[in-house]
């Protein structure tokens, strides 16, 4: 094996690694066909604006004194998708209605507008503000459980788990969040996981035996091999009284050894992350995301 292909084939298992470390800062929820898809390194995700094809609302309603034409026009905005007007809209009505009875459910929906499109953060403010000015408001059992959601999407179970806690408690919504020992587990690592230090320990005696811990048995064959070929070229560059030839193996086997300890632990902590991943997706599809975000607002047609 010549110098250049091993230098290829430690390039190759580098770029491997560097692929593992790359994870996605929040998690969103599935998204309609009307929603925006977020670009790698965008800053912020826009509120979506409908597809061609799709129905369109009108552009502007009149302001009226009760408000009840602008709510049923930001409802329709809300369910066809077009998240941007919906809340250029909302925005108007609660500049127009500052004392009306429905300021609440449409700051609510403001924020499923930005939780949908991935803005968690965002959303949590919004809630956190329209949970400190009504608390004893209808819409704050769907506004607590909003944020429980949200705090989860951001990887935050424990506060989720607060949160949910309050919708339990007395005042709270009752049963809303029903399995708070299942979310609290979420905290915890997945039971189907690996253990990271243990696949940190196999990379540090045998380099490339880590990564069969992670789950990645193709990662471990080549660092291995790797391993192997590297330690046959500095005995053999010895035995040829090759002093800088040897010396300049023994360099690529340290630089493996080191590379791959740490891709051994971020392949099995990127694993444990996706699996983490997938149990909060499961347990919010079934406690209730989808059908929340499914309602914009809920109109009453009882003046302001």
């Amino acid at each position: 094996m010549t110098l250049v292909t091993l230098l290829v084939a430690l390039a190759l298992l580098a770029g491997g690694q560097a692929q593992a470390q790359t994870q996605p800062e929040s998690r969103s929820p599935p998204r309609s066909a009307a929603q925006a898809v977020p670009l790698p390194g965008a800053p912020a995700t826009p509120l979506a604006v409908p597809l061609p094809g799709t129905p369109a609302a009108p552009l502007a309603v009149p302001a009226t004194p009760d408000g009840q034409a602008e709510l049923t026009f930001i409802a329709g905005l809300y369910r066809a998708g077009d998240d941007y007007r919906a809340e250029s809209e909302a925005l108007r009505f609660l500049y127009a209605h500052p004392r009306h009875s429905q300021r609440p459910a449409v700051e609510l929906a403001r924020a499923k507008l930005y939780y949908r499109a991935g803005r968690y953060r965002e959303a949590n403010l919004m809630l956190y503000s329209l949970l400190d000015r009504y608390p004893a408001d209808e819409v704050a059992r769907d506004a607590r459980r909003l944020l429980t959601f949200s705090q989860l999407r951001l990887d935050a179970p424990d506060r989720a788990a607060e949160t949910a806690d309050a919708l339990a408690a007395p005042g709270g919504g009752g049963d809303t969040v029903p399995s708070l020992a299942e979310l609290r587990d979420l905290a915890g690592p997945p039971p189907d996981g690996v253990d990271a230090d243990a696949a940190e320990r196999w990379s540090t005696w045998l380099p490339g035996t880590g990564f069969l811990v992670a789950r990645e048995p193709g990662k471990a064959a080549v660092g291995v091999t790797l391993n192997l070929a590297l330690l046959g070229a500095v005995v053999a560059s010895a035995r040829d009284d090759n002093t800088p030839a040897a010396l300049l193996f023994l360099m690529l086997e340290g630089l493996l050894w080191q590379g791959g300890r740490s891709g051994a632990r971020q392949d099995a902590e990127a694993l444990n992350q996706r699996l983490r991943e997938r149990r909060s997706t499961d347990w919010l599809a079934r406690h209730g995301e989808p059908e929340l975000l499914g309602v914009g607002l809920t109109v009453h047609f009882g003046g302001g």
